[in-house]
């Protein structure tokens, strides 16, 4: 249903359940998502995608292309890494309302990318020649999990905690 209107009305609101992106979305928090496609995705940005009969609101980290376009995303509680492919992708949160406000995300993507954008920028690159190698060797790899990738997970939690939650840099729309 929300991908129909997605593609009749080219937005729409959603309820978020679960806390996979607490602190910024909380449990029961609704969000704007507008349409959008993998090539209108930026590491940072919120998205809303589909996985098998769930709809999945994490934020985009990484982005490449090994014959399709993926997209790396986790949720802002931590967690592991996933890779999601690009026709799963339905939109772009672009606003989160938070009781009887509304709050525009654009800047709080903005400042992930200033502070995580370039270790995950790394990430992404040894996450895409780690895929397309095992690709290439006919290795399974739904998800790549090694100590690397929890090390870096840790310290970027701690600077992204540190940077962008510090001081409330949510803007009102």
């Amino acid at each position: 249903m929300i991908e129909e209107i997605l593609k009749v009305k080219g937005e729409i609101w959603v309820k978020v359940e679960g806390m996979s992106m607490d602190p910024l979305i909380k449990n029961g928090e609704k969000v704007l998502v507008r349409k959008a496609n993998i090539r209108e995705i930026l590491p940072g940005d919120m998205i809303l995608y589909s996985a098998g009969s769930y709809l999945v609101t994490h934020r985009a980290v990484g982005k490449f292309c090994c014959g399709d376009w993926y997209l790396l995303e986790r949720g802002e509680n931590g967690g592991s890494i996933g890779r999601v492919k690009g026709d799963s992708i339905l939109g772009k949160v672009v606003a989160i309302e938070k009781g009887r406000n509304t709050f525009n995300v654009e800047k709080i993507c903005e400042e992930w990318r200033k502070v995580s954008g370039k270790g995950y920028a790394l990430l992404t690159f040894i996450y895409a020649l780690s895929f397309k190698i095992k690709h290439l060797l006919g290795i399974n790899s739904k998800r790549l999990k090694s100590s690397f990738f929890h090390l870096f997970l840790a310290f970027e939690r701690k600077l992204h905690k540190k940077a962008v939650f510090k001081g409330g840099n949510v803007e009102r729309s």
